[in-house]
């Protein structure tokens, strides 16, 4: 195995701990693995938070709800999007708790609840500025009303999601909570978990708590911007890690990589890593950099670089889809197998690269025990 990543679900675990001392006792938690757990694996992630204290998953896909089920998580699974006409079955079939905005939806959902002689848990969406997806506030009442009376239906919950939830920006957040609240008071009867918090609401419009937040950024162990106040002691959960599997040292003059971008204007050592852009390490390469200086810094303040023994190994040229190579000439005794950090988005990273349980991931040595 050349790339891999580590995933510590202690770490998982805690950081769900973490927000349940936050919310207190009263607020549910409702996890959120979309994404394949945000790169981390779907099940992996789940199962962890699970035990750290979450009351409930949420997903955005059907699919995603029945890989969760198809490997034995019986806890509530919330759908966090509208469905397709022809998954109504599924969602009954698998106990999966729909989101719903109109009334044709929850129509097939009742009667597939009848077809599989099962009850559908549904949380009724209201759009108060997202603009994406939900009813609208001033049809709320009327459409809640419906839900209670269609068959096999069973109304849990009433939801809203915010696209402004940061410190910097709170107002907006603010405004469609007011939205939110008034519209609550209208709904009869109101449905038992009302939710609007998600990871920067949580820590920063405490009132929006009410009876469930719905978190995801923060259990992963990042904030959703550095303007959020720090409350939290969060850990880190997720390292993309890859094994040198060549060194050579390379004269002055040599091209590096595809283009020829990078020219070496001394002798180095140049180390190859079978990781690239098809497994999410999509960030520019330094010779972009230097050649396009106004835009580039201000995006890539700092050279692109991979971490080998404690060591930054600047990036040479470009990163293709499946290698890129580094220069590791500061790294001591530096030898092919050395493990390599490699820094990226986590949720584009392939499914096919094998997801490590690991204890202990916050070093390279670390890395190395658990394979």
């Amino acid at each position: 195995m050349t790339t891999w990543v580590d995933v510590d679900p202690a770490a998982l675990a805690h950081n769900a701990r973490e927000v349940r001392r936050l919310v207190g006792e009263r607020v549910k938690l409702c996890a959120v693995v979309k994404g394949n757990g945000y790169g981390h694996g779907a099940v992996l992630a789940a199962e962890a938070f699970l035990a750290g204290g979450a009351a409930c998953l949420g997903v955005t896909t059907v699919a995603e709800g029945i890989e969760l089920r198809s490997a034995g998580v019986a806890a509530p699974i919330l759908l966090l999007a509208s469905q397709a006409p022809d998954e109504a079955g599924d969602v009954a079939r698998h106990h999966l708790t729909a989101t719903v905005s109109d009334l044709p939806a929850a129509e097939r959902l009742s009667a597939a609840a009848s077809a599989a002689g099962v009850s559908v848990k549904v949380h009724l969406l209201i759009d108060t500025g997202m603009g994406r997806d939900g009813c609208l506030p001033a049809d709320a009442p009327d459409l809640c009303r419906q839900l209670h009376r269609l068959f096999g239906l069973e109304v849990e919950g009433v939801y809203t999601h915010f696209p402004n939830s940061i410190a910097r920006n709170i107002e907006p957040t603010r405004v469609q909570w007011g939205r939110f609240a008034a519209t609550l008071v209208q709904l009869e009867p109101r449905p038992p978990l009302a939710h609007a918090a998600n990871s920067g609401a949580t820590v920063d419009v405490p009132e929006s708590r009410l009876d469930m937040v719905r978190v995801g950024t923060l259990l992963y162990g990042q904030y959703p911007s550095p303007h959020v106040s720090r409350e939290l002691d969060l850990r880190e959960t997720w390292w993309l890690r890859s094994k040198l599997v060549e060194v050579r040292r390379l004269p002055a003059g040599s091209a590096i990589g595809y283009g020829s971008e990078t020219v070496l204007r001394s002798e180095r050592l140049v180390g190859t890593l079978l990781v690239g852009w098809q497994h999410g390490f999509t960030l520019a390469p330094e010779s972009r950099q230097r050649g396009l200086r106004g835009m580039y810094r201000a995006l890539f303040p700092a050279a692109l670089t991979v971490t080998i023994k404690g060591v930054a190994c600047p990036v040479l040229g470009r990163v293709s889809m499946q290698s890129c190579a580094v220069d590791v000439t500061d790294v001591p005794d530096v030898a092919v197998g050395d493990v390599a950090t490699v820094p990226c988005r986590r949720v584009p990273v392939d499914r096919a690269v094998p997801r490590v349980v690991v204890a202990d991931a916050a070093s390279d040595a670390g890395a190395k025990r658990a394979i």
